[in-house]
């Protein structure tokens, strides 16, 4: 998980909670640009071989550029021009939108843990 969500905010105490919650899902957490701490992102995705990444990211930040700037990221880990794991980004409007979606998160983890024995 990566969140781009400034510290303190009440959108951040729910991704806290999230992570805190689902502690084998969550991975990593940054929360400055993400031109800025790239090569700290991508030694930690690269260490943790991450299969899938969730990107919080406040609505004002997610534009095209953003979304191109992560594609490359994603695409950075090896030499080949492939993205090496799946993500997916969750536009952080305000706390009550966040809620929901972490609700419906938790709900549909629950129903996949018990559908899925390994992902091996």
């Amino acid at each position: 998980m990566l969140t781009f969500v400034p510290p303190g905010t009440p959108e951040d105490r729910i991704i806290q909670d999230y992570a805190r919650l689902c502690d084998a899902h969550i991975h990593l957490m940054h929360r400055s640009s993400l031109s800025q701490r790239r090569g700290n992102i991508l030694s930690d995705l690269r260490r943790l071989r991450s299969r899938f990444v969730t990107v919080f990211v406040p609505t004002e930040m997610l534009d095209a550029n953003f979304a191109f700037e992560f594609q490359d990221l994603a695409a950075s880990l090896d030499a080949d021009l492939f993205t090496d794991f799946a993500y997916s980004f969750v536009p952080v409007a305000n706390d009550a939108l966040l809620q929901r979606w972490v609700k419906s998160l938790k709900i549909a983890d629950h129903r996949l843990d018990r559908r899925f024995v390994s992902t091996a």
